[in-house]
């Protein structure tokens, strides 16, 4: 299994941030709706008995459903009456079925399937659907785990595994986390410190702690993070996993925690962005004016960077009218923000915006080459919204702008200009 999870290919393209969620959305909804419960320890199929209800057809007729969530309901049901020995006439009615890729349904046929043979179940799974749906052989992975982790770590199929999936390897190692630790059976930290390559050892800790503050609580987990028994790089990846999930929901005791870090000889500074990046979430306003009391220094500076983008994406105009607020003293590294707010509003509206309003916030940017290039781009995606508007706007502030700035109008890209004038087809 080591050689499964630890691996890692840094060319590989990271996994669309969409799809991951649907992949672990399908992985949750098999187990869920399967009947399977973290304490259900014994095996899918033990007290399942094939009925009359299971036929080639049923399947067949629940898979065509449209309606999401009534083939799902359907679905778990028919699962949950299956058998072994209904494995080859499951099998065949999801070859024949038609459903998008990281469907929810081959995330509860994995499930199904590996609480019967999971070695069979993980075969088919790399073998046949891991191009088309890789949702399956994450949720194999997850409930072989959950019911025969040790059994898992020495199966030949997951050590010899080449896997022709590089961007769900850290996906990999997340369900067979959370497997394991769902099956309550030891051995889970001697496995993730038996992992060859370091950061497969930080992400599999990272996610390991915040399945313990969902189990513990968060005083008691960070409290055991702080003091675990292992060497310090791990023990920070522990403290970096719990403080993010911690501060989604009480971000003060995340917050109040880090003098505790210092005392063990943990820089701070290190655990910043995994605070601000839970507080963010739901509140981050309060996390950028957190972050803004330290000193100023790399670390703060990509938390910054990461909580305002998080905070323009949820509430722009909350992001906005906060910079209004701190426009006089606010430091001119804030412009970079300025610009990326004013270009998502526009985006996020679609074009159906108040275009002398958007220059209005563009003539705040302080740093002057940015704003002229701003200005420009606003003035551009106007001039295709409406012409008239943007010249005469132009001409009413005579020599203050450049004087090729209607000349520069026209400069641009195809891409952008189809953009813009697909959507004023339905302004108009």
């Amino acid at each position: 299994m080591r050689t499964l999870i630890s691996r890692t290919d840094s060319k590989s393209t990271p996994t669309g941030v969409l799809t991951l969620l649907v992949w672990m959305a399908a992985i949750l909804w098999g187990s869920t709706l399967l009947g399977c419960t973290p304490s259900d320890s014994t095996g899918a199929a033990d007290g399942r008995a094939s009925s009359g209800d299971v036929s080639a057809e049923a399947f067949d007729e629940v898979l065509a459903i449209e309606d999401t969530l009534t083939r799902i309901e359907q679905l778990a049901g028919l699962l949950r009456a299956a058998g072994p020995e209904d494995v080859e006439l499951v099998t065949a009615a999801f070859d024949r079925a038609v459903l998008p890729q990281a469907s929810l349904e081959y995330g509860m046929f994995g499930t199904w399937w590996a609480g019967i043979d999971p070695l069979s179940a993980f075969i088919y799974a790399d073998t046949v659907l891991a191009m088309d749906h890789p949702t399956t052989l994450l949720s194999v992975v997850r409930e072989w785990a959950r019911r025969d982790p040790i059994g898992a770590v020495e199966s030949e199929a997951l050590n010899e595994l080449d896997s022709q999936l590089p961007a769900i390897r850290e996906s990999l190692s997340q369900v067979f986390v959370a497997g394991w630790f769902q099956s309550g059976k030891p051995g889970i930290e001697d496995w993730i410190i038996s992992q060859d390559d370091p950061r497969a050892i930080k992400k599999a800790f990272e996610y390991y702690a915040q399945m313990r503050v969902v189990r513990d609580g968060p005083e008691a987990t960070l409290e055991w993070a702080r003091t675990a028994p292992f060497e310090q790089v791990d023990r920070i990846a522990l403290m970096s996993g719990a403080l993010s999930v911690v501060a989604h929901e009480n971000p003060e005791l995340a917050a109040d925690f880090l003098p505790n870090l210092e005392a063990e000889g943990v820089d701070s500074r290190m655990m910043m962005g995994s605070i601000a990046k839970g507080w963010s979430h739901h509140r981050p306003r309060e996390a950028v004016e957190w972050l803004l009391t330290f000193p100023e220094s790399a670390s703060q500076s990509a938390a910054i960077r990461q909580a305002i983008g998080l905070w323009i994406r949820r509430d722009e105009p909350g992001f906005s009218t906060w910079l209004d607020e701190n426009e006089e003293e606010g430091p001119s590294w804030l412009d970079v923000y300025r610009n990326q707010a004013i270009r998502a509003h526009v985006n996020q509206k679609n074009f159906k915006v108040d275009w002398a309003d958007v220059l209005d916030r563009v003539e705040r940017v302080k740093t002057l080459d940015l704003r002229k290039r701003l200005r420009v781009w606003a003035l551009q995606r106007w001039n295709i919204v409406d012409s008239e508007a943007a010249h005469a706007w132009i001409d009413a502030r005579g020599d203050s702008l450049e004087a090729n700035t209607k000349a520069r109008l026209s400069n641009i890209r195809r891409q952008d200009r189809e953009r813009v004038e697909e959507a004023i087809r339905y302004i108009k």
